[in-house]
C-alpha cells in the first residue's frame, strides 16, 4: 500500500526513511512508466526536500530530471515511488 505523501511530517518521515533504504544498496534500478530498466549508482540520484515537497532527481537516458513525489512503498524487494514530473 502506498504511503501518501501530503504534509509536512510526510515529507519528513518519507525522506528519513527512504535515505535509510539508500544506503543498504550502491546500485538501483530506475523504471519509468514501464519502460526498460536503468541501472543507477547511489551517487547518481538523489532526495531533497525543497518548499515542503519530496523530490526525487536523477540522471537519465534524456539527462538530469527532477519529480515531485506523492507516494512511496517499500514491498522488501522493490522502492516504489508515485510521482509528478509537473512542479
Amino acid at each position: 500500500m502506498l504511503l501518501q505523501i501530503k504534509d509536512v511530517a510526510a515529507v519528513a518521515t518519507a525522506e528519513r526513511a527512504i535515505r535509510e533504504l539508500l544506503g543498504v544498496h550502491a546500485e538501483w534500478f530506475l523504471v519509468q512508466d514501464g519502460g526498460p530498466p536503468l541501472a543507477l549508482a547511489n551517487s547518481e540520484f538523489d532526495f531533497f526536500i525543497a518548499h515542503r515537497r519530496l523530490i526525487f532527481s536523477s540522471w537519465t537516458e534524456t539527462g538530469s530530471r527532477s519529480w515531485r513525489l506523492t507516494a512511496w512503498e517499500w514491498t522488501g524487494e522493490k522502492l516504489l515511488l508515485a510521482a509528478s514530473r509537473r512542479m
